[in-house]
């Protein structure tokens, strides 16, 4: 094995898991689809956008700390 010249990268520390806010949020966002559907329609539009943030807030989750993510689960560029 050939002598390295810089450090091993440290392994990452988790950093604190923000799953069950999401999820919450995912809850949430869901009830207030459901009961958009008796206003308007731009009320279930953003609703439906809010509920669309907040799922792919949750998903973002499992990617937090892994190999080419940054510590709050973005893709790193």
């Amino acid at each position: 094995m050939p002598n390295r010249d810089f450090p091993l990268s440290p392994t990452p520390t988790p950093t604190k898991d923000s799953t069950t806010y999401y999820k919450k949020e995912v809850k949430k966002a869901a009830k207030n689809l459901s009961d958009s559907y008796s206003g308007t329609y731009s009320g279930v539009s953003e609703a439906s956008n809010k509920l669309a943030a907040a799922s792919k807030n949750l998903e973002r989750q499992k990617l937090k700390g892994k190999p080419g993510y940054d510590a709050m689960g973005f893709k790193k560029p």
